[in-house]
């Protein structure tokens, strides 16, 4: 599941949304047509491609403004399914 919150004074369309790990292996890339309001949040459901043992992945966020790029620290190595 990746949540994004919106703590800007406007909406925010979102366009895609891509995972990798921290060597650019995609484990998910998604289309999305999703508006976030101006303080609100949303989540998707992403499923991956295969499965992965990592403590962090690369989120990749496409929308109307700017290319969004955040490291997710999952903590303790997981295995991603």
């Amino acid at each position: 599941k990746v949540q994004i919150s919106n703590t800007t004074n406007s909406h925010i369309q979102f366009t895609g949304l891509r995972l990798s790990t921290l060597e650019g292996k995609v484990l998910s890339d998604e289309k999305v047509f999703t508006y976030v309001l101006s303080g609100q949040a949303y989540h998707w459901d992403i499923k991956l491609k295969q499965p992965v043992l990592t403590n962090k992945l690369l989120l990749q966020a496409s929308s109307d403004r700017d290319e969004i790029k955040v490291t997710v620290d999952l903590g303790a190595p997981v295995a991603v399914p």
